[in-house]
């Protein structure tokens, strides 16, 4: 094995001066040790890690981009355990894959979009200078972890996430996982782009408060003065209104006592209007280089049109269609659009528009027509009680990466296959999960392509 030392003090400066990004990358079989303090600083490039990363006890990396109007990335086949890591960019830095950061993740500018992996803080690690525009965001899926004993915790925010915790009781080993996700849901509609799941090893009698801190930019189009904690105990699929006790709009956060017992949290408006429509089914899929979106109401009531919204990031919309809705009706209506423009948009939801003027928004889907390789890929049987199977009929060799994901966007499970010019299958069991829809993605060089599962009970 290689192995790269670099000994305290010490400054790096990595820069591609070039029109294309470069990449720093610790290669296959190669250590990077980092001893003391060491700054290694990335200018407009890429963290590529096939090797090992070894931070020192005062080392940090820090990754700058303002020249290139790109992305930058972490990623790499091992996962990257930073001591200290800076973010000063002008566009969001996206991982590509689970990351541990032990002490701070500092922000002086630009976002780190999750993009469905883990940021994981440990016990140590935390958030410093997070605010609006220079953030943890994350519209695609993934969390930012941290965790801790908390025995009779007071005011305590563990990572620095903006959950804050306080009880009389010892909660033991307590996890709080952030994601950016737009629970739907809340009241029947949708909640602001952030929730947070909380897990302790004592969750019965805790008799706490939390207080949930969020930023502007993730209010989701929500009354700020109106918002309150909503609570789910199935994974996201239902929620209770658990309510407030305080609130302060100007600090950005909501506070509640006498919380009993932890699960998923969200922020929800009381007055937002339930949806005047039952739906079946909202669904997006790849079919003849277009994508195909479907939906399916059971019920009308005063129901004027749907606007199709699209998405790149799950952030930024705009309505790629309107379609008429059926007014009243108890009979199922059934509605379908294709969009030609099919590698243009990962992300769509409707937006239901009643008479009154009154809206509210479905949850998303997600679909991603970018030609990703010429294979037939097959999903069986859908829906599944137990498992499932995926068949892919390869037509070249080519490295896959196979992520299953709940609602929430948290992942169940990551694959990486080679496939061949043959035909390959891999399976997946879904039987200690609770019922409901799941998504697979599979990602190679040329694209990614997204799969609805359905867990049914019978």
């Amino acid at each position: 094995m290689k192995k790269l030392i670099f000994t305290f003090p010490l400054f790096i400066f990595c820069s591609a001066f070039t029109f294309a990004q470069g990449n720093i990358e610790i290669g296959t079989n190669t250590q990077m040790v980092l001893n003391g303090d060491v700054h290694l600083v990335c200018k407009e490039m890429n963290v590529v890690n096939n090797g090992t990363l070894v931070p020192g006890s005062a080392s940090d990396v820090a990754i700058i981009s303002a020249a290139f109007p790109s992305n930058v990335s972490i990623s790499g086949a091992s996962p990257i355990n930073f001591h200290k890591l800076e973010i000063q960019t002008t566009q969001p830095v996206v991982l590509d894959r689970d990351i541990l950061v032990n002490n701070t993740l500092t922000f002086s500018s630009g976002q780190l979009d999750l993009n469905g992996n883990l940021l994981n803080f440990g016990i140590n690690g935390s958030i410093v200078s997070e605010a609006m525009g220079q953030s943890i965001i994350g519209a695609t899926g993934g969390t930012a972890n941290a965790s801790g004993d908390l025995d009779a915790p007071s005011e305590v925010n563990p990572g620095n996430l903006g959950m804050t915790i306080s009880s009389d009781a010892n909660l033991g080993t307590t996890t709080i996982a952030r994601g950016h996700l737009t629970p739907t849901g809340p009241n029947s509609g949708y909640g602001i782009d952030r929730y947070y799941d909380i897990s302790a090893t004592n969750n019965t009698g805790l008799n706490a408060t939390i207080r949930f801190a969020y930023l502007d930019s993730e209010l989701n189009g929500l009354n700020e003065s109106e918002l309150e904690l909503y609570r789910s105990t199935d994974g996201g699929t239902t929620w209770s209104r658990e309510g407030f006790d305080s609130r302060n709009t100007t600090e950005n956060w909501v506070e509640k006592s006498g919380v009993d017992g932890f699960s998923i949290w969200t922020l929800g408006s009381p007055s937002q209007a339930p949806l005047p429509i039952e739906l079946s089914f909202f669904k997006a899929e790849c079919k003849d280089n277009a994508t195909l979106l479907s939906w399916a109401t059971a019920s009308e009531t005063n129901n004027e049109k749907f606007e199709l919204e699209a998405s790149r990031d799950g952030k930024d919309w705009i309505v790629v269609a309107t379609l008429q809705g059926f007014g009243t009706s108890t009979e199922t209506n059934f509605y379908n659009y294709r969009l030609e423009e099919s590698s243009t948009y990962q992300v769509y939801r409707l937006k239901q528009i009643d008479f009154d003027g009154k809206h509210s928004f479905s949850e998303v889907a997600f679909a991603d027509c970018a030609d990703l390789t010429s294979e037939v890929i097959r999903i069986f049987p859908n829906p599944t009680i137990d498992e499932f199977t995926v068949e892919i009929n390869a037509s070249k060799d080519e490295v896959l990466d196979l992520k299953l994901v709940n609602g929430l966007g948290q992942i169940i499970e990551k694959r990486t296959i080679r496939v061949s010019a043959d035909q390959i299958t891999e399976s997946f069991s879904l039987k200690h999960l609770p019922t409901g829809f799941y998504e697979l993605f599979i990602a190679g060089k040329r694209g990614t392509k997204t799969y609805k599962i359905l867990k049914d009970t019978e």
